[in-house]
């Protein structure tokens, strides 16, 4: 998978706010990024999370759902077999 980085122009011109004010929240680690040599970059994936964190809590929630069901679909975790799991639980603690 190739990652996108951005450059701190990048950023600043995505997010509609100056350079310095990127570099003062980078800096404070508000901002997630990371330096080559002297100069920030950042991953756009991190950015676009940032993004969404910062938004309504609806949006958030749903964000979260759905990087939720993407971990899940990326590791084969299927809802039959959420079920399973949750059988075997409820079986052990039966079983104390």
């Amino acid at each position: 998978m190739i990652e996108t980085v951005l450059t701190t122009e990048e950023v600043a011109k995505l997010l509609k706010i100056s350079e310095a004010t990127i570099y003062r929240q980078v800096e404070k680690g508000f901002l997630p990024g990371f330096k080559i040599g002297r100069q920030w970059r950042f991953r756009r994936e991190d950015i676009e999370i940032f993004m969404k964190e910062r938004s309504s809590w609806k949006q958030r929630f749903q964000f979260l759902l759905d990087e939720f069901q993407k971990k899940g679909v990326e590791n084969n975790i299927t809802e039959k077999l959420i079920n399973q799991e949750i059988s075997k639980v409820r079986a052990f603690k039966k079983g104390k």
